[in-house]
């Protein structure tokens, strides 16, 4: 029995894994109170059918763990609990909770809306804080519980379901690529007809997620960015495949794959895979330096280097084509460097400045409330005066205010752009320190264990984690990491 409850949480973690890139499901197959993350679904079942092996078999119980995760979830419901009590109820007054309404109409019983909305929004937090909880906390523990037992079968068993989801990606932007090399009207037919099977088109914000977008690949992810995170991932991977393998054949098929995965993250333009790209093979590249097998791994490199080489170059093939070959191409990947790499350090550059201006924001909220921050899913109507004064000129945030205006702060919420921020302005110090907990102990255990660095595979696994670790300066937390969390726990040789 206890067999089988693992299988089939195997089976639903490499769904998860494969749903990674349907961040914005259709309504028609959305269950409103798990929201829009494909993904998130297999895995809240993965996480119910782990909580019945832990009543059923206590093998897994963990003393330590249960405890923390316990006072973490009280302190997660006091923040909440006075972030009801101080509400600016007044903020609401012009936004009914239509739910709420209905609920009322239904059910007879001799009690306000005014008085039974703290109520509402609490439980709704309730609902919130322990998925929050689930997902950073018991996720990881159950992905270490999974793989403790056989190290090798965890690594191969995740490393095989990103390459299959890495085959998946790169056959549907098969369509995708000659649109943007070569603005082929039949590609843009087939992207407009097939991606409202997957995409709920224009459902955030009346704009997000567009149907086409415009010069950068996004394959069957709702924007260049969330392709990105999961692009870094499957990266590392095949270049730990292609470095580690020495059948020629293999290796030739791994290396069609790195190209044309690399020419995909090249032509998405996206800042957020280009850095986690580059910042992952520089640290591959200091890793292997310090190899006893140096000179292999490092013949393997270069000719990685060469192959991401060639991929940079067919993204240049449009400018070579069009004419004056030489010197417009020269143009076009200095300007393309300019744009999507160079462009980090510019404060008003793409999308910098919202990103900016809604960190200062959730900065300002958390400074006001330093402890214990406004509660889960409060933090909007204290940010709205920030971003009304930070991002006044800002087209994005404009398109965000009005979508707040028309809507409320509870239906219309503003985005998240620093997962740490975000923490912060709703749980306050606490919620940082217990967040950053995980962190500090996978530290501690790979300085006590740093002897196992000497490992591939543990390296990339340690890489691929800092990626993500990363990639929340600049957008919401990803399941992705408390997965590689998990993993990497479950590579270390002490409990």
């Amino acid at each position: 029995m206890q067999y089988r409850l693992e299988q089939i949480q195997r089976m639903l973690l490499f769904f998860t894994i494969l749903f990674l890139p349907f961040g914005a499901i259709p309504k028609q197959i959305t269950i409103q109170s798990f929201g829009t993350i494909l993904s998130r679904y297999t895995l809240y079942i993965g996480i119910i059918f782990f909580v019945i092996e832990l009543i059923v078999y206590p093998i897994h119980r963990n003393r330590k763990f249960l405890f923390f995760f316990i006072f973490v979830y009280i302190t997660a419901l006091i923040s909440l609990g006075l972030g009801v009590a101080y509400y600016p109820y007044r903020q609401l007054q012009y936004f009914h909770v239509y739910k709420l309404e209905k609920f009322l109409e239904i059910v007879p019983i001799n009690i306000s809306y005014d008085n039974l909305l703290p109520w509402w929004i609490f439980f709704r937090g309730i609902k919130n804080v322990t998925l929050d909880l689930v997902i950073y906390f018991l996720f990881p523990y159950q992905v270490y519980c999974l793989f403790k037992g056989n190290k090798l079968d965890g690594f191969n068993f995740i490393k095989k379901a990103f390459i299959v989801l890495a085959i998946f990606m790169g056959l549907y932007s098969l369509m995708e690529i000659p649109y943007l090399l070569f603005n082929a009207g039949i590609s843009k037919k087939l992207l407009m007809l097939t991606t409202p099977w997957f995409t709920d088109v224009s459902g955030g914000y009346n704009w997000w997620p567009p149907l086409i977008w415009k010069g950068q690949l996004r394959s069957l992810c709702p924007e260049p960015p969330h392709f990105g995170i999961i692009a870094a991932i499957c990266e590392a991977f095949l270049m730990y495949e292609y470095i580690n393998n020495k059948i020629w054949a293999k290796k030739g098929i791994l290396s069609i794959m790195l190209f044309y995965f690399t020419l995909m993250i090249f032509l998405s333009k996206a800042r957020t895979a280009l850095g986690l790209f580059l910042g992952e093979g520089a640290l591959f590249f200091i890793y292997l330096l310090f190899q006893t097998q140096k000179k292999e791994y490092i013949k393997s490199f270069i000719k990685l280097c060469i192959i991401v080489g060639l991929s940079f170059l067919c993204t240049l093939l449009p400018a070579y084509m069009a004419g004056n070959r030489g010197n417009l191409a020269k143009e076009y990947a200095k300007e393309y460097i300019e744009n999507n790499i160079a462009s980090v350090k510019e404060s008003n550059a793409r999308s910098n400045g919202t990103r900016l201006v809604m960190a200062k924001s959730c900065w300002q909220v958390g400074i006001n409330h330093p402890v214990w921050g406004v509660g889960k899913d409060l933090k909007d109507v204290y940010i709205l005066p920030y971003a009304q004064f930070y991002g006044h000129n800002d087209p994005e945030i404009k398109l965000w205010l009005e979508g707040y205006s028309k809507n409320g702060p509870l239906k219309s919420p503003f985005p998240t752009t620093n997962q740490f921020l975000l923490i912060f302005s709703e749980y306050g110090a606490v919620g940082v320190f217990f967040f950053l907990c995980p962190m500090a102990l996978c530290g501690w255990k790979l300085w006590k264990n740093k002897k196992q660095l000497h490992d591939i595979k543990i390296a990339t696994i340690f890489i691929i984690l800092s990626g993500q670790v990363v990639a929340m300066f600049s957008a919401v937390g990803w399941i992705t990491y408390p997965l590689f969390l998990g993993l990497l726990f479950s590579e270390f040789e002490d409990e």
